[in-house]
């Protein structure tokens, strides 16, 4: 099968189907915890990417916003007022108070981000070592500042402490630590997908039956390895992990290849992009599996504009080559043209695809001949270099006559 052909064949049902699933997983809440706030995806990924964009708000302004705080950010730092105003704070409204500064990232200027729940968390935690929401708190402000190390501890014993329903999904981030923690990149090398799930010594991977990447594709092998056996349930799980951690770029790219086993594609193009251009990852396979996607739903959209009509054949096979003009003669399939086209270089951009007019149906111009030097011209070349000779022997003419003339006395 061609790289293009799998995404023309998701039927409506399976999308259904996934969605329909996917409202029925709701993992627990963990990670940061803060009291009374909905810290868990919601249900559909167009949702989940304002979700996203909301979380990331709480965050201090920058320039895109003018330095002007979104209405988030403001009702979390009232909060936060409120709690430093009580001096007699109880365990739960610390881990709260430590919550809340996590997503707003910095209050003040003067502390580095994050640094401030970290002053809150660690002598709360000290002073109450059994407490869960302290620990797993005060573990996500360590992985956030840097100090993995310290928050593979603390994380551990977030694990420990956890209840049953919790325990899942603080086992898999500690696992995300863990394994950041252990890597070993040489120099200048970009960081791979994180391999959360599976066994150490046989993770999970984005392949199929051939052991390669395939737009979303999985060995049957490597869906054994998912929680549950279940694409569906991966997905809430990391989904959740951004929630915690809305700035963290690597897991916009893990729920991107997500996104793409569980057939939604435009949203995993969108988190692709985000991945490059807000997040500056620069990763080879993430660059080209973002540029594949990007063509094929270039060629998803041409193929569902397409009509029964000779115009929009007659263009693809002047703009794509006699290879594909052959097929379009035996009256072929769309789905068989796709195939062969398939084959082609990909386009840069989508207006590669549509260069030829505002309709899909205008055949594009042929393109000018490169400018070429005639006869004449030389004769204007000639003319212009007996012009300049001339000029420039009247002016030295000139200045010598004001040279030569005698001076007054």
């Amino acid at each position: 099968m061609n790289r293009f052909a799998i995404l023309f064949q998701f039927p409506d049902r399976c999308i259904i189907s996934a969605v329909m699933v996917l409202m029925t997983i709701t993992p627990a809440d963990a990670g940061i915890h803060v009291r009374g706030e909905n810290l868990a995806p919601v249900v559909s990924p167009a949702d989940f990417a304002k979700q996203l964009r909301h979380l990331r708000g709480y965050g201090p302004p920058d320039v895109t916003m003018k330095g002007v705080p979104t209405p988030h950010r403001t009702q979390f730092l009232e909060k936060v007022r409120l709690l430093r105003a009580n001096p007699q704070l109880t365990p739960d409204e610390q881990a709260d108070l430590g919550g809340y500064l996590l997503y707003l990232k910095q209050v003040n200027p003067r502390i580095p981000a994050f640094e401030e729940a970290v002053q809150v968390l660690e002598p709360a935690a000290r002073a109450n070592p059994r407490h869960f929401a302290l620990a797993a708190n005060l573990g996500t402000a360590y992985q956030l500042t840097g100090k993995l190390d310290a928050a593979e501890r603390l994380l551990q014993s977030a694990v420990d402490l956890a209840p049953e329903d919790k325990r899942e999904m603080e086992e898999l981030h500690l696992r995300l630590v863990q394994r950041r923690l252990r890597e070993n990149l040489p120099r200048g090398a970009q960081p791979d997908l994180d391999l959360l799930f599976g066994r150490a010594a046989a993770p999970f991977r984005f392949v199929d039956q051939s052991g390669q990447w395939h737009y979303g594709k999985l060995a049957p092998v490597e869906v054994q390895k998912l929680p549950q056996q279940s694409p569906q349930t991966a997905t809430k799980q990391i989904e959740q992990l951004l929630v915690w951690l809305p700035d963290d770029g690597r897991l916009h790219w893990q729920l991107a290849e997500w996104f793409m086993v569980i057939q939604q594609q435009p949203f995993a193009l969108e988190l692709y992009k985000d991945s490059v251009d807000t997040f500056r990852l620069s990763h080879p396979q993430l660059k080209q599996r973002r540029a594949l996607v990007q063509e094929a739903m270039y060629w998803k959209s041409l193929k569902d504009r397409w009509g029964t009509s000779k115009p929009p054949e007659a263009w693809l096979a002047q703009s794509l080559g006699q290879s594909i003009a052959a097929a379009i003669n035996s009256n072929s399939e769309p789905l068989q043209l796709m195939n062969i086209a398939s084959a082609l270089p990909p386009r840069k951009q989508a207006s590669d695809l549509f260069a030829g007019g505002d309709n899909i149906g205008d055949v594009p111009e042929k393109p000018a001949k490169p400018f070429e030097i005639q006869p004449w011209h030389w004769a204007l070349i000639a003319l212009g270099v007996i012009l300049a000779i001339a000029m420039l022997y009247w002016q030295f003419s000139e200045w010598y006559r004001t040279l030569s003339k005698p001076r007054r006395t």
